[in-house]
């Protein structure tokens, strides 16, 4: 019975490690909100992460965005709207992250380049699940807006 029990503790500590060493993502998304984030005839995808920061911006939304093109790595722009609760800041990014920036109260869409520093801390909420290459043809000035998908 003992090397039963054994056999059972190792293997539930390999699937354990098995898991974890293959999870994709640095924050934990339980329940996305699907979103759509519309600019003219573009429609791209994503997904708002079950966290307190993403949740209060899910209830700022619908909301139009005047985003404008940053370092030919981002589209940013300020939202209506504050966000009070507190999310892991970080000054990284990766291509197709959807983040909040606390310092400037803005919203931002990332598209190239993540091997970059930044200069001020951003929060993490999401992820775009259609192509974020298109990002990279469109002008330097956009509307979009965000919205819960139906």
């Amino acid at each position: 019975m003992k090397k039963l029990w054994t056999a059972f503790c190792l293997m539930l500590a390999a699937a354990c490690c098995f898991a974890e060493g293959n999870s994709t993502r640095n924050v934990t998304a339980f329940a996305p909100t699907r979103i759509e984030l519309v600019t003219g005839d573009l429609v791209l995808t994503g997904v708002l992460y079950d966290t307190a920061v993403a949740q209060a911006f899910t209830a700022l939304l619908p909301q139009t965005v005047r985003l404008s093109r940053y370092a030919d790595r981002e589209y940013y722009g300020g939202i209506s709207g504050t966000i009070s609760a507190a999310g892991e800041r970080k000054r990284t990014f990766t291509k197709g992250e959807l983040s909040y920036c606390p310092a400037n109260n803005s919203f931002a869409v990332w598209f190239d380049k993540e091997e970059q520093t930044l200069g001020m801390d951003i929060i993490k909420i999401g992820e775009l699940t259609s192509d974020y290459g298109v990002l990279r043809e469109l002008p330097s000035g956009i509307q979009m807006t965000v919205r819960v998908a139906p």
